[in-house]
């Protein structure tokens, strides 16, 4: 009969169990007429949501990235939507300018305002006077210093 190995009982059982996955603890929704910044940050309305899927859709592969820049820029003078913004989504439009300014079969006159357009954003990106919340990261430099090399 073979042996089997029975665990100390100082070993608890749960050490052969998978590791325990975090949980990211959510503030609870407001009633509906109520809002407050977390909130908005967390629960954003439709409309916002809406947005957020439409310019995700236009960015993708070039498709139509100067409506996303306009849906982004009404986005960004919106009270209720400012707080959803995050660094991910500035860097989406960062890398979006960017490629619209490489493209070989640009004017120059387009190039030099896909390349103002990236700067402009930037710029408001690292500015300590900023109002945003957003502050950039490395895939925010990096993609700055590739405008620069390019």
């Amino acid at each position: 009969m073979p042996s089997r190995s029975i665990p100390p009982a100082s070993e608890p059982l749960t050490s052969s169990l998978p590791s325990r996955i975090p949980l990211t603890l959510l503030p609870t929704p407001l009633p509906i007429g109520e809002s407050s910044p977390l909130n908005t940050h967390f629960f954003p309305d439709s409309n916002v949501q809406h947005i957020f899927s439409v310019m995700d859709t236009l960015l993708r592969d070039g498709y139509d990235v100067p409506r996303a820049a306009r849906m982004f820029d009404s986005l960004r003078q919106s009270e209720e939507a400012r707080s959803t913004l995050d660094v991910d989504l500035y860097n989406s439009f960062l890398g979006a300018y960017l490629t619209e300014a490489l493209k070989e079969d640009i004017p120059e006159k387009d190039r030099r305002a896909w390349l103002s357009s990236l700067w402009n954003l930037f710029t408001e990106l690292t500015s300590k006077a900023s109002k945003w919340i957003v502050r950039p990261n490395r895939e925010s430099f990096a993609i700055a210093l590739l405008a620069l090399i390019k």
